[in-house]
């Protein structure tokens, strides 16, 4: 990690622009129990308001415990520590907010994707994926899962004034009930790092 972001813990909050366009997309509210998940929340202002546009109650995992603190009072529930350490019921969030720590690990090479796979599971079947992620960091193991799990993806990119700090795009997608990789799409996302 940049020790610009080691002083932060990899804290790099979603900028409030782009925080307003994402709550554009929900539309007429459903019914029913539904609940986000921000498995990297910082001070969970994010969280809280795109759950707030989409109906729902806001739920974190903050490994910073004075960022945890500070979301409390704006989210349904926090839990302060270690995304990896956390268990969730299989299906629990109709929501997955992910935006998670630009940087590698031992295991899956970059952070994005550990916490992509892990988090998986937690998604509702139809539970929409908000992956933030830089453009560059999509790699062929990333876009397989998104191809197995998810369909009705759609890939943009930030605002052109946000998108020059972290080249960061957005994919949004409805979870599967199955998971089955559809050969068109794996082959469309392969292109998203040279779009």
């Amino acid at each position: 990690m940049r020790l610009e972001a080691q002083a932060k813990a990899g804290f790099d909050p979603t900028p409030p622009a782009v925080v307003d366009i994402i709550k554009t997309w929900f539309g007429e509210k459903t019914k029913g129990p539904r609940r986000l998940l921000d498995p990297c929340c910082g001070t969970g202002e994010p969280a809280s308001q795109i759950a707030r546009a989409a109906g729902c109650d806001a739920y974190g995992i903050e490994i910073n415990t004075e960022r945890a603190q500070a979301a409390k009072p704006i989210l349904t529930k926090i839990v302060a520590g270690d995304l990896f350490s956390v268990r969730a019921r299989p299906g629990a969030f109709s929501i997955l907010y992910l935006n998670p720590p630009y940087d590698f690990d031992a295991e899956d090479g970059r952070t994005e994707l550990s916490f992509l796979k892990h988090t998986l599971p937690y998604l509702s079947p139809r539970g929409l994926l908000l992956f933030i992620v830089p453009q560059k960091r999509i790699t062929l193991r990333i876009t397989r899962v998104l191809a197995a799990y998810f369909e009705d993806l759609k890939v943009r990119k930030f605002p052109a004034g946000e998108f020059q700090a972290y080249g960061q795009i957005i994919i949004t997608g409805l979870k599967k009930a199955r998971a089955e990789i559809n050969g068109e799409v794996l082959a469309s996302l392969s292109q998203i790092s040279t779009m």
